[in-house]
């Protein structure tokens, strides 16, 4: 007579389509930003070079460093809420991982309506100056992931309400931190880029 195979025990931290495809974002996101991060500072350094004396960005130009940093911090808030909730979904607490993903929902909102604010705030045709043309590509594919961040860690909100996310099934939660980190890291390029390095 053969035996009955045992039960297999769900520790949660199986492979799921969630994670591969919030692992493919990750990487396409943060290599969009750095082979943009890369032609910026490939196009400077060639230009200053040919031209030496010369800025790479509009002399008239006035850049928004407040503003920027204030972007920097709530994706940093956004990535720690998000971890606390998924961290609180792991033992147990939806509640609180609840909180952590609300949380993160906000200020991921205040984060793309200040990444709109520096863009309007330029005031300037894309193709005006190679300095424009990068800058408007970085920003862009920061918004991206500033939207993509916000849908993943909206619907892991929903997931986490309904109780569709759980200790022992934290993947989608989990696919949602991870894309709420790579808006911060893309940010941390755009930021370090644009507004320090120039």
């Amino acid at each position: 007579m053969a035996a009955t195979p045992a039960p297999v025990s769900t520790t949660g931290r199986a492979t799921t389509p969630a994670l591969v495809a919030a692992l493919a974002g990750v990487v396409a996101v943060v290599m969009s930003a750095a082979a943009l991060g890369g032609a910026y500072a490939t196009t400077r350094y060639s230009i200053r070079r040919s031209n030496p004396g010369e800025s790479f960005f509009p002399s008239s130009m006035t850049f928004n460093n407040y503003a920027a940093f204030i972007v920097f911090f709530t994706l940093i808030l956004a990535s720690l809420a998000v971890g606390w909730g998924v961290t609180s979904l792991r033992v147990g607490n939806r509640r609180w991982a609840g909180a952590g993903f609300g949380i993160a929902v906000l200020t991921d909102l205040a984060a793309l309506n200040i990444m709109w604010f520096i863009g309007n705030g330029w005031g300037a045709a894309a193709n005006a100056l190679p300095w424009w043309l990068h800058a408007y590509a970085l920003l862009t594919i920061a918004i991206v992931a500033g939207v993509v961040a916000l849908v993943s860690v909206g619907l892991g909100l929903a997931r986490v309400v309904t109780a569709q996310a759980t200790a022992t099934q934290p993947h989608a939660a989990l696919a949602a931190a991870w894309l709420q980190h790579a808006a911060l890291a893309v940010w941390i390029i755009v930021y370090l880029l644009i507004f320090l390095y120039k």
